[in-house]
This record gives C-alpha cells, structure tokens and sequence, in this order.
C-alpha cells in the first residue's frame, strides 16, 4: 500500500515551493539592479556636464546661482526623467513577477494537494487581482515602489545640490550620486522580495483551500532572517485566523497545510524550530 505522507512531508513540500518563489523573486531583482545601473550611468554623465560647467566658473555657486547653469537644469530634469522609468519599468516588473508566482503557485499547490491537474481557473480574475493587490501593511507594492523612487528623486538632488554648493570635488560628489541610487536599488530589492513572499503565501492559501485543507502551520524560515516577529506567529492556525505573512521586510516564513491529527505535535515542532538560534 502507498505510504500517506507525513506533515513533514507537507512542510518540506511547502518549503521548497516557497523557495521556488524566492529564486524567481531573485532574478527579477537582477534584472531591476542592472536597470537601475543604467539610470545612475545616464545621471553621472549629465552630472559631469554639469560639474565641468559650474568649476569653469571659479568658485562654488549659491543655491540661486546654481539654476543659471544650464547643465545643472538639465541634470535635475534627467533625474525626474530618469526615475520616472525606472518608476514604471519597476512596477511593470513586479506585475509581471506576482502573476507568475501565483499563477504557478496556486497550480501546483492544487496539484501537490489533490493529485489533479488544476486545468480550471478555480480562483476567479476578480478575486485574483483583489488578493495580489491587497494593501497588506498599508500599501500595496505599485504604491511602495512610486513612494521610495519619489523619495529617491528628492534625495538625489538634494544631496548632489547641497555637494556642489560645498564645493566637493568631483570624485566625491559622483560617489554620493552611487551611493544615493545603490539605497534606492536596496529599496526597491526588499520590495521584491517582500511581495514575492506575500503573493506566494496568498496564492498557497487559496490552493489550501480549494483543496479542502482547514488548518495551516506557519513555518519559521531557519537562516539569518529568524526574528523576533516571525517566532511567536509559528504553530497550527484555523484557517481564516493565521497571521498575515510575510511579518516583516525580507521575511520569508510560509503556511504549511496541516493534513493530520497530530496538532499538538506540529504545534511543538514549529515552536521548537522557531527557538533556533540564529546562526
């Protein structure tokens, strides 16, 4: 006869579909941090038009003198253009990874928890849309992503104005320019990778519970990303009563189904993996 499979079983098979989602969170995020090195590249080259303008005039210009130089309009122009894209392509990327994951999430979790093939759309369009886009924490990701490319924007010129007024020499000012856009690819890496995780566990849930599973067990991610948040949420939850996931930025603890009578078993197990130290 067919071994039945155990909860560990059901909790290595959620973790490693979480996992596939992070390593596809991952590659979008490669492909963001080379568009926002192409940003920085098109800024630096307008800034040393800039700066060869502005030393040509001898000494370090006002905050009003500094707007007659038209390489400097030209420079805080390019950077509105330039993160207005990088504003776009961000969020168009983030659509395109959420539909992904989901999509591909829910399928298989069905699959994984049936044995059938999820031919049909058992999660309507609506409801799709509604769950991926969910104001979790307060914003939903379109809205972080304008929020810290907006703050970017603001950052960068203020900082490259109060550099030039200073009189920096131009190494250093190019390098605030680097360090200001490497905060804002970290940025916006700790969103993708946050949704990633967000739209994983939705779409989990909903594969959860089209199968018939009533409760689930939040899973404790067991690396450097263990934290006081995520260790009092582990254990076995009604489904309907779970804690939101993820917890935190970065955050990467998952829903397991609970497919067997040993509650009180898992429920120790999780909170015995949740007290590991971090490492």
């Amino acid at each position: 006869m067919p071994t039945t499979p155990t909860q560990t079983y059901w909790n290595n098979r959620a973790q490693q579909n979480s996992n596939r989602a992070y390593r596809l969170a991952l590659t979008y995020s490669k492909r963001l941090k080379k568009l926002y090195q192409a940003a920085r590249d098109s800024c630096e080259n307008q800034l040393n038009a800039a700066l060869a303008e502005i030393l040509a005039g001898g000494k370090p210009p006002t905050r009003t003198a500094l707007y007659r130089y038209e390489k400097y309009r030209e420079l805080e122009s390019l950077i509105d253009r330039e993160l207005g894209v990088l504003r776009s392509r961000q969020v168009s990327m983030i659509d395109a990874m959420v539909d992904s994951i989901f999509q591909s999430t829910i399928g298989t979790t069905y699959q994984q928890m049936t044995g059938k093939d999820a031919a049909f759309n058992f999660v309507p369009e609506r409801a799709t849309s509604e769950l991926v886009n969910f104001e979790w924490s307060g914003k939903n990701y379109s809205q972080r992503v304008w929020q810290n490319v907006n703050a970017l924007a603001s950052h960068l010129k203020s900082d490259l104005m109060e550099q030039i007024m200073l009189g920096r020499n131009p190494a250093d000012i190019k390098r605030k320019l680097a360090d200001d856009m490497n905060v804002g690819f970290s940025s916006a890496d700790r969103i993708i990778r946050t949704e990633s995780m967000y739209v994983y566990n939705r779409a989990a849930m909903a594969g959860y519970q089209a199968s018939g599973v009533k409760q689930v067990c939040v899973l404790i991610a067991h690396d450097e990303r263990l934290c006081d948040k995520c260790e009092g949420h582990a254990g076995v939850y009604d489904i309907g009563s779970e804690p939101l996931l993820p917890r935190h930025p970065n955050c990467r603890c998952c829903y397991a189904p609970v497919v067997d009578l040993s509650v009180q078993g898992i429920l120790d197990k999780a909170k015995s993996m949740a007290a590991t130290k971090r490492p």
